[in-house]
């Protein structure tokens, strides 16, 4: 059993304004973090050569709507836009974002019924998902005093029912977009050790989304909780450091376009070359 003491601090943070878990100064993403493409440019591009727009769009939580970002940027969003602009094949990656920050899986299959997300979802040619961090927060909430693992282990299976109606419900939308569906980390790990326990529940949770994916042939999970526990910086907003900061979503960011351009831009470049557009070659970097 979890002890009362050992969540009351963790009830505060939430309590105090964090109700989004997962999860610019309008720049280009720093040089050192840039994530290498595995195709080069090639030295003449062909004549009937014509780059194609890019629809993605954002649902879900706080990591969404760019909740710790500063200059109101939109969070991870304009650092992949970014990097999905360095491809040739793509001449504007455009997103529409639909995160609100406190939304459980509940309130984001309710939101999926709004005819302008339903709109958006049918023409795009991406989704990415991030949602679940305030799934488990209402478990902490309203169980803290006597917390057990069980309570957590109860909620992941209505868990795993709403993100299978989630992408089902994509899937009513759009049979082809790629589904990218972002999982969870634990932003109290580095500096609360007591909150280890958090870490497995994350993971159960990981495997739940990577589960639910595995039956979309066409979805992907990202997984971001080791960008957070592995590295030295920062990564974490100074306000709350629960959500994100700048930094934080660059990365979050990288981690997503490192899919995506296996996916989403890799079918972009086939769509060309049966256009009779040539594929870039391979290149050792």
């Amino acid at each position: 059993m979890f002890y009362k003491n050992m969540f009351s601090i963790l009830i505060v943070t939430v309590l105090a304004g964090c109700s989004g878990l997962p999860f610019l100064h309008g720049k280009e993403p720093a040089e050192h973090s840039k994530i290498s493409l595995t195709k080069s440019l090639k030295k003449e591009i062909p004549a009937d050569f014509i780059p194609t727009n890019l629809s993605v769009v954002s649902i879900g939580d706080s990591l969404t709507q760019g909740v710790g970002a500063s200059d109101d940027q939109e969070g991870y969003i304009p650092y992949l836009s970014a990097y999905l602009e360095t491809n040739r094949g793509i001449k504007d990656a455009s997103f529409s974002n639909y995160g609100v920050r406190g939304n459980r899986t509940s309130d984001l299959l309710n939101r999926l019924q709004d005819n302008r997300i339903m709109s958006d979802i049918a023409k795009a040619d991406a989704v990415g998902i991030t949602i679940g961090g305030n799934d488990i927060m209402k478990v902490v909430k309203e169980k803290f005093t006597q917390l057990t693992m069980a309570d957590f282990l109860a909620a992941s299976v209505t868990y795993e029912e709403r993100v299978e109606k989630i992408l089902g419900t994509i899937r009513q939308y759009n049979q082809e977009a790629e589904i990218y569906f972002v999982g969870l980390y634990n932003p109290f790990g580095k500096w609360m050790s007591a909150f280890s326990e958090l870490d497995i529940i994350m993971e159960d949770w990981n495997e739940i989304g990577m589960e639910v994916t595995k039956r979309d042939s066409n979805a992907y999970f990202i997984r971001i909780d080791d960008i957070f526990s592995a590295s030295s910086e920062n990564l974490l907003y100074k306000e709350d450091y629960f959500h994100p900061n700048d930094r934080g979503y660059e990365l979050i960011a990288a981690r997503i376009y490192d899919e995506m351009k296996e996916q989403t831009v890799e079918t972009i470049f086939a769509e060309g070359e049966m256009n009779g557009v040539a594929h870039d070659e391979e290149v050792d970097e």
